[in-house]
């Protein structure tokens, strides 16, 4: 990259040159031009510093600066705005909680799937429950089937249901904790992974 040291153009390439000195032969390899070369054009070399990779922060360029003799980007660091890093511990609970609600229960011995296909059969099985009390019904369990009665049915199917809404209960907990961190360093406190119905 180059800058016009007289007009503060910049960026400028190769093809900049080109267009604004057409009846000069620049060569195809920006770093066999020399500095003095450069100079004669009011251009000079600009040195783009590596930008610097920090956590929960925004990295800026700096505008072209002559340093020590030397045309350089530099860079600004700045922490992330505080609803920035709120926006972000959110989505990683949104993430969390999705994660405990589907991750499954276990009710007197048996696995209950909770993700939202589970959620639905359940359902199913709870009304035909609640409509037919004598009713066995077959359970399939990872490695087997079971039979259960219609009052064990109801039972899972509340069991579920609780252990839903307790993981919505702590995400609405921690929710309102980051709403009301006032520093970044309050808001990377919450743990949101602690704390979850198992």
């Amino acid at each position: 990259m180059f800058i016009n040291i007289v007009t503060g153009d910049y960026p400028l390439n190769m093809a900049d040159l080109r267009q604004r000195f057409p009846n000069t032969s620049w060569s195809d390899d920006p770093s066999a031009i020399d500095d003095k070369t450069l100079a004669t054009y009011g251009l000079a070399r600009v040195i783009v510093d590596p930008a610097p990779i920090e956590v929960m922060t925004q990295v800026t360029p700096n505008p072209p600066a002559l340093i020590d003799g030397v045309w350089r980007v530099t860079w600004t660091i700045s922490p992330w705005p505080l609803e920035a890093v709120k926006a972000a511990k959110l989505a990683e609970l949104a993430r969390v909680r999705w994660q405990r609600e589907c991750a499954g229960i276990e009710v007197d011995g048996l696995l209950v799937a909770t993700d939202d296909r589970a959620k639905l059969l359940l359902n199913c099985m709870y009304r035909t429950a609640e409509k037919k009390p004598a009713m066995i019904h077959r359970w399939k369990q990872p490695n087997c089937e079971v039979e259960l009665t219609s009052t064990q049915v109801i039972a899972l199917a509340d069991a579920l249901s609780a252990h839903v809404q307790a993981c919505f209960d702590r995400e609405l907990d921690l929710r309102a904790q980051i709403e009301a961190a006032g520093t970044m360093a309050d808001i990377l406190g919450i743990d949101v992974t602690a704390g979850w119905p198992l």
